[in-house]
């Protein structure tokens, strides 16, 4: 009898030890939770690109960029929707070609007077320099510019200009400073602000004349010719309201009185390009802003013919 009732005092004696192990397994002390979700967290956004950034990183994302104190520094707009200077397709149409004799000097309309000025440069072209943004990058691209410099990129404004570093070409790797001290032009081209617009004409002529007054001053004995920016099509002028015809028109104005100011030559290409509603010729372009590549050597043969 006494062997029966120590039988059942030990099988209670180890079904009390069982669930006391069991109950402690269950109630885990409050910090031990914490661990096990601190761990399962880390895990997580290891494994799952979109966690959220934790407030313990989200100090070495970038601070949001604060407006430049100076006109000069702040970012451009892109030229026209942003159109890469566009290829000449395969079979491009064949138009009758615009006229090549057609010009404009300050105060005379239609005259070719001032070819005069580039009367002295060298046949191959090698003391000329082309300053401009993409359109004049097609123009050395296929308009067969010779051994001319050409400091030019597409998005180049006279904002960027005295900062910037063309991608290729002559200027490559080069400001434009160390490239007029570099050599002696008898011709430089200027053809710049279309990318401005939306910066108000005040701003641009503005900073069209420091640039001018520079490029003067270090190239005394060249003759500076500025050029009017190219027109779009009458369709892309009428979808934008800033790089329309009618800014663009006020802007070659600016640019025509400041030529006559600096005794600069002042030629406007569009006197080629244009329909007869003075807008570029849908004919000539795919982009709307620039023109084919076969057409390019039009306006070379334009200025140097």
């Amino acid at each position: 009898m006494h062997k029966y009732w120590y039988t059942i005092l030990l099988s209670f004696s180890l079904f009390i030890a069982a669930a006391a192990a069991m109950i402690g397994g269950v109630l885990m002390k409050p910090e031990a939770g914490k661990t096990v979700k601190q761990d399962f967290a880390a895990s997580a956004a290891v494994r799952d690109p979109a966690f959220p950034v934790s407030a313990a990183l989200s100090s070495t994302l970038p601070e949001t960029l604060r407006p430049s104190d100076s006109l000069k520094a702040l970012p451009l707009p892109a030229p026209p929707e942003s159109s890469p200077l566009p290829a000449p397709p395969e079979s491009p149409p064949s138009p009758s070609e615009p006229s090549k004799t057609s010009g404009n000097a300050p105060g005379e309309p239609g005259s070719d007077g001032w070819k005069k000025e580039l009367g002295a440069v060298s046949p191959d072209l090698t003391d000329v320099l082309f300053i401009g943004d993409s359109r004049t990058v097609g123009l050395s691209e296929y308009g067969d510019l010779g051994n001319a410099d050409v400091f030019a990129d597409s998005g180049m404004s006279v904002f960027n200009l005295l900062d910037s570093k063309p991608k290729k070409g002559a200027g490559s790797d080069k400001t434009l400073n160390q490239l007029l001290e570099e050599k002696n032009y008898k011709a430089v081209f200027l053809m710049l602000g279309i990318n401005e617009l939306g910066y108000g004409n005040q701003n641009i002529l503005k900073q069209y004349r420091t640039v001018v007054s520079y490029i003067k001053e270090k190239q005394p004995e060249a003759a500076l010719i500025l050029e009017a920016n190219l027109h779009v099509t009458k369709t892309k002028s009428d979808r934008s309201p800033i790089y329309n015809n009618e800014n663009i028109n006020a802007l070659n104005q600016g640019i025509k009185q400041i030529a006559a100011e600096e005794n600069c030559p002042y030629i406007d290409v569009n006197v080629i390009f244009d329909d007869e509603s003075g807008n570029l010729n849908e004919t000539y372009t795919t982009d709307g802003s620039h023109v084919l590549g076969k057409y390019y050597a039009l306006w070379t043969e334009w200025i140097f013919d």
